[in-house]
C-alpha cells in the first residue's frame, strides 16, 4: 500500500512538487489528479525525474479531460463531474454514458471522447468498454497511416548520432518539462516521417532557441497546445493511431522475459514509451528510440535526451517507471 508522502522529501523535493501541481500557465489551481497522485506516493521510493515527468502528464491529463467535460455540459444529462473525478467507478460510470452518446456527437467531441477512452480504458477491467475502444481504434487506424518516405533505421541512426548534442531547428525544452518527447518528434522528422495533424514544429524566430517558459516558447516556436511534439502523453495519445504494432509490458515483465520479447517485431527507429502508476492507471512519463540491439544481452538500445544518452539500455532505463510501451511505426 502507497505511503503518504511524508517529511523525509527534501525542501528542494517540496518546491518541485508545488511547482508542477499547478495546471499550464500561471494559474493557481491545484490540480486534483496530482493532489490524489501526491497523497498516495511512498516517499521512500521517489525518483525526482520521474515524478517530475509523471506529474507533468497529470497536468495534462486533466486539462484534456476538464476540456471534455466543459465540452459536453448541457449537451444531454449527465453528471460532468464523473468525467474529472480520480475514481475508478466514476470513470467507468462517466465512459458507459459517453459510450452510447457518441455516435449522437459532433466529430470534434467524438474525438476528446475517443482520447478520453484511449487513456484509461485498458485499465477499467469493463470488458465491454473495452470492446467499444478496441473496435473504434481500429477504424481509427485504418485511416491513419505511416508516410510511405519514413525510413526508421533512418530515424535510428539520427538519434544515435545526435543524442549528445541539440538540433537548435527546434526548441530545446529542457526549462519546460523536459526534452525527451522533442528529441523523439526530431528523430522520426529526420527519419522522414511528415508532419501531421497537432504533431508540428515550426520555428518562427532565433530569440528563445531554449525557453524558460511558455511565453518564450510561443513566441519562437508555432506548436499545437497541447503538442504532441513535446509532451510524452499527447504523443502516446497521438502516434498510437499509427502503429504497425504495439505492445505493452510491467517492468518485471520485461526484466524477466526480455529475451523472449527480444523476438516480437520491435525494430530500429520505433519509439519506446515508460510510463508510472499513477492512482489505478498509468501514465506516460518519458520517451526514447531504439537507436541499436544489444544482441549479446537481448536486449534494445535507446537514444534520447532529457538525460542525453546515445545508446542506454532499456534493462537499465526502465528502472524506476511501473511498465514500458513499445509504438512500432
Amino acid at each position: 500500500m502507497k505511503k503518504v508522502v511524508s517529511i523525509i522529501l527534501s525542501l528542494t523535493m517540496v518546491i518541485s512538487l508545488c511547482m508542477y501541481a499547478y495546471a499550464k500557465d500561471d494559474k493557481q489551481e491545484t490540480n486534483p489528479y496530482v493532489e490524489a497522485y501526491l497523497k498516495e506516493l511512498d516517499s521512500n521510493d521517489v525518483n525526482e525525474e520521474i515524478l517530475k515527468e509523471t506529474i507533468q502528464t497529470l497536468i495534462e491529463y486533466y486539462n484534456s479531460d476538464n476540456c471534455l467535460k466543459e465540452t459536453i455540459k448541457g449537451k444531454f444529462e449527465f453528471d460532468c463531474d464523473l468525467i474529472t473525478s480520480v475514481k475508478k467507478e466514476d470513470k467507468i460510470s462517466a465512459m458507459k454514458v459517453l459510450k452510447e452518446e457518441y455516435n449522437n456527437l459532433g466529430s470534434e467531441v467524438r474525438s476528446l471522447i475517443y482520447n478520453y477512452f484511449k487513456r484509461y480504458v485498458n485499465y477499467t477491467g469493463d470488458e465491454e468498454l473495452i470492446s467499444f475502444y478496441n473496435d473504434e481504434n481500429e477504424r481509427q487506424r485504418a485511416l491513419n497511416t505511416v508516410n510511405s518516405g519514413f525510413n526508421p533505421t533512418q530515424a535510428a541512426t539520427w538519434a544515435y548520432n545526435n543524442g549528445d548534442s541539440i538540433d537548435y531547428s527546434f526548441p530545446y525544452m529542457i526549462y519546460l518539462g523536459g526534452d525527451c518527447t522533442n528529441f523523439v518528434s526530431q528523430a522520426l522528422y529526420h527519419g522522414g516521417m511528415t508532419m501531421r495533424g497537432n504533431w508540428y514544429c515550426y520555428k518562427k524566430n532565433s530569440t528563445y532557441l531554449v525557453p524558460s517558459d511558455s511565453y518564450e516558447l510561443n513566441y519562437s516556436w508555432s506548436l499545437s497546445d497541447p503538442s504532441p511534439w513535446v509532451s510524452v502523453g499527447e504523443f502516446s495519445s497521438f502516434w498510437l493511431n499509427y502503429c504497425d504494432d504495439y505492445y505493452e509490458y510491467t517492468t518485471s515483465d520485461y526484466i524477466s522475459n526480455h529475451t523472449t520479447y527480444f523476438n516480437n517485431p520491435i525494430y530500429l527507429g520505433d519509439v519506446v514509451i515508460f510510463c508510472t502508476q499513477t492512482l489505478w492507471w498509468m501514465s506516460p512519463a518519458h520517451a526514447m528510440i531504439i537507436s541499436q540491439y544489444n544482441l549479446s544481452t537481448r536486449d534494445f538500445n535507446l537514444a534520447g535526451h532529457t538525460y542525453n544518452r546515445t545508446d542506454y539500455p532499456l534493462l537499465t532505463a526502465i528502472t524506476g517507471y511501473d511498465s514500458v510501451r513499445f509504438y512500432c511505426l
